[in-house]
């Protein structure tokens, strides 16, 4: 399977990661709205790529002779809801400027683990999983 559709997806996910952050260090407050918006953005973003895991990679990985590939499968399945819904609250709690307005000092604790979350999970599936789908 080539996984270059889901490494670029990473990529996007990464982008509107390092824009949030930018606007986040210029002023929450001031750029609530343009960080709202691609918070939604990249919530749409991170939706299809895991639709398009959850329909062809891992039920391709999990058909592997393998058991180790099932094995390692499974877990990144098992923690990627976790990550799913705990995205999800952040995504959720800060979707609107006026949500960020209020709480900007939360909304800055809570991008920050969000986004390391997601780049930690990024580097490892593009580091343990893609390569078993190879």
């Amino acid at each position: 399977m080539n996984t270059d559709l889901y490494i670029s997806k990473h990529r996007i996910v990464q982008e509107y990661l390092q824009t949030i952050d930018k606007l986040a260090k210029q002023g929450v407050k001031e750029n609530a709205a343009e960080i709202a918006l691609n918070i939604n953005k990249m919530t749409g973003i991170i939706k299809m790529h895991l639709a398009s895991e959850d329909k062809l990679l891992y039920p391709e990985l999990l058909a592997s002779k393998s058991e180790n590939v099932k094995k390692i499968t499974k877990q990144y399945m098992d923690e990627m809801g976790d990550l799913y819904k705990a995205y999800g609250n952040f995504a959720e709690e800060f979707r609107t400027p006026s949500k960020i307005e209020e709480n900007s000092q939360k909304f800055v604790e809570s991008f920050k683990a969000v986004e390391a979350a997601l780049n930690t999970r990024i580097a490892r599936e593009e580091r343990e999983l893609y390569p078993l789908a190879e």
